[in-house]
């Protein structure tokens, strides 16, 4: 990964570091400056490229920005700023496109406006995606901690085949505490 790639990096490494000890306004200013750029790779007069030199280099950070991508959109629900969470959704799938981590913050997203059904429907995705990433999983147990009543059969079935034994567990749990079978 080039400078650029490295500085990104940086900034999304240092938020998720912020936002673990709880300082969110930090952490979302570092992701402000790591998502909020509009382009990935430059393109010289010359021809040459600059940017993300490797696929594979591309990868990882797409994913990490992925990643903070997620966070961000959580730390602004969590700030009460719905509609620039729902705008940094946006941007992140037009940037890096219907991801797993994405789609967890959509259904983040849904359950904050009040559409568990919508929010399990999109977390059932994330799950199918992407079943052992940390944000889907968080997402999942908030899911299972707010929105149990309209967590339904597809959602135990999801959960059951690709959901790692913890979320199956909490899962487990969650039905029992709402007294509904597991």
């Amino acid at each position: 990964i080039a400078t650029e790639g490295n500085e990104r990096a940086g900034h999304v490494l240092r938020a998720l570091a912020r936002q673990e000890l709880g300082k969110n306004r930090e952490a979302l200013a570092d992701l402000d400056k790591a998502i909020g750029r509009g382009t990935w790779v430059d393109v010289h007069r010359s021809g040459a490229v600059s940017g993300i030199v490797t696929k594979r280099g591309e990868e990882e950070l797409f994913e990490l920005l992925t990643r903070g991508a997620g966070v961000q959109v959580r730390l602004l629900l969590a700030a009460k700023r719905s509609a620039e969470a729902r705008t940094a959704l946006r941007s992140a799938q037009e940037a890096f496109g219907a991801r797993p981590i994405l789609r967890a913050a959509g259904a983040a997203i849904a359950l904050s406006e009040g559409d568990a059904a919508g929010a399990w429907a999109a977390e059932r995705e994330a799950i199918a995606g992407a079943p052992r990433s940390n944000f889907v999983l968080q997402v999942a147990d908030l899911l299972l901690e707010s929105a149990i009543a309209a967590f339904g059969p597809d959602d135990l079935a999801a959960v059951r085949a690709q959901g790692p034994a913890s979320l199956r567990f909490n899962a487990a749990i969650a039905l029992a505490r709402a007294d509904r079978p597991a």
